[in-house]
């Protein structure tokens, strides 16, 4: 598990690289700028994004596919992304989770990791935290043991 400040000294600028092409994450983040702009880097990195406003598109683009990777921001317009979290673990295998938020502080990126995220990212965060976060998660979930 990592967060944006332990990482922030330890990467390279080539820290990154996503290879399987198949990966597919699901973006769900309420500020449709946001929702395009990592769409538009996952995308250029040859990674297959869904981008969703609100828990509830999440779980209906669920139904069809589970994502490999998903980022989530914590600040949603129906149900919180620590809810959406929560909900996840409890359902057992879940895919690496990513939270991204704006209005984070210590105890908040305490809880989100204890909850079970992979990895916890204040905006604004750097193209390199992110795709070293990604690289790691898509890694993880794909291990034997994950």
């Amino acid at each position: 598990m990592i967060d944006e400040q332990d990482r922030t000294a330890q990467l390279p600028m080539n820290a990154y690289c996503i290879t399987p092409t198949s990966a597919q994450v699901t973006i769900v983040d309420d500020d449709e700028g946001v929702r395009d702009s990592l769409k538009m880097l996952l995308e250029f990195h040859g990674v297959g994004v869904t981008g969703v406003a609100s828990a509830g598109e999440f779980w209906a683009s669920a139904r069809t596919r589970q994502p490999d990777c998903l980022i989530l921001d914590l600040h949603l317009p129906d149900i919180g992304g620590l809810e959406i979290l929560k909900r996840l673990r409890a359902r057992g295998k879940a895919p690496p989770v990513i939270v991204i938020t704006g209005q984070g502080d210590r105890a908040t990126r305490d809880t989100v990791m204890d909850t079970g995220a992979f990895a916890y990212l204040e905006k604004p965060f750097s193209e390199e935290n992110l795709m070293a976060a990604l690289g790691e998660a898509l890694s993880a979930g794909r291990s034997p043991s994950a």
